[in-house]
C-alpha cells in the first residue's frame, strides 16, 4: 500500500501514479530543479493517469503488446482524454534510447560508443 486515494478514478485505491509523479515534479521544482523533458515508461492501464500529467515536450513510452498502448486511443475516443506528450511505443530499451538521445543537447552523449552498456567486470 503506497497511499490511500479517493480522488483518481483512473487508479486503484492504493496508488495514483499521476499524483506521485506530480508531487515529485513539484518537490524537485521547490529545489529549483526543472525537467526539460520527462520520459515515462509504462505498460498497464494504471500508467495512463501519470501520462495525462505530461506536457507536449514530454514522452510517454507504452510497451508494445501491453494494455497501455491500446488504452491511450480508447480513452481519447471514449472519454476525450488526449495526451499532450508524444506517444512512442517500444519493444526494447534500444527503442527508448534511440528516441531519447536526440533530446540531449550535449554532442558527447549522441556520439557514445557502441555498445553503450558495460559488464560490471569492466573498469574505466
Amino acid at each position: 500500500m503506497y497511499h490511500h486515494q479517493d480522488w483518481c478514478t483512473l487508479s486503484t485505491k492504493n496508488l495514483c501514479k499521476g499524483s506521485i509523479l506530480a508531487d515529485y515534479v513539484k518537490l524537485r521544482g521547490e529545489e529549483n530543479i526543472t525537467f526539460s523533458t520527462i520520459a515515462y515508461v509504462g505498460d498497464g492501464t494504471n500508467d495512463f493517469c501519470p501520462s495525462l500529467y505530461l506536457r507536449e515536450c514530454d514522452i510517454v513510452f507504452p510497451r508494445c503488446g501491453y494494455n497501455l498502448l491500446n488504452f491511450i486511443p480508447k480513452m481519447e475516443a471514449e472519454k476525450g482524454m488526449k495526451l499532450a506528450a508524444d506517444v512512442c511505443p517500444w519493444d526494447s530499451g534500444k527503442d527508448i534510447l534511440e528516441r531519447l538521445l536526440p533530446c540531449y543537447d550535449d554532442p558527447m552523449l549522441s556520439n557514445l560508443p557502441h555498445p553503450r552498456l558495460r559488464s560490471p567486470s569492466q573498469r574505466d
